[in-house]
């Protein structure tokens, strides 16, 4: 199996079909999601936004770090996907 690693901070809703489009098929075997969400309510308070600032390029090669990390403890053949989006 062809290793893949693939690391992007997107600017659009992140759907289960992209990702699928990146590590679906047989030869990859099973899929692992999770969409996170901000919650309506924070201590109390009602929670109607967020503001997310990310300096990208830190950001992927820390992802990629805890993939190597991840590869290395559960083995190296193994098929990441990991999509962060950046929007409301």
């Amino acid at each position: 199996m062809e290793e893949l690693v693939i690391v992007e901070i997107v600017d659009k809703p992140i759907t289960c079909a992209m990702v699928n489009e990146q590590v679906g098929g047989a030869a990859h075997g099973a899929q692992a999601f999770f969409f996170g969400a901000v919650r309506d309510h924070q201590d109390g308070k009602r929670v109607v936004g967020i503001t997310y600032d990310c300096y990208e390029p830190l950001a992927c090669t820390t992802l990629k770090a805890i993939i190597e990390e991840a590869k290395e403890q559960f083995g190296r053949e193994i098929c990441v996907c990991v999509l962060h989006a950046r929007v409301m």
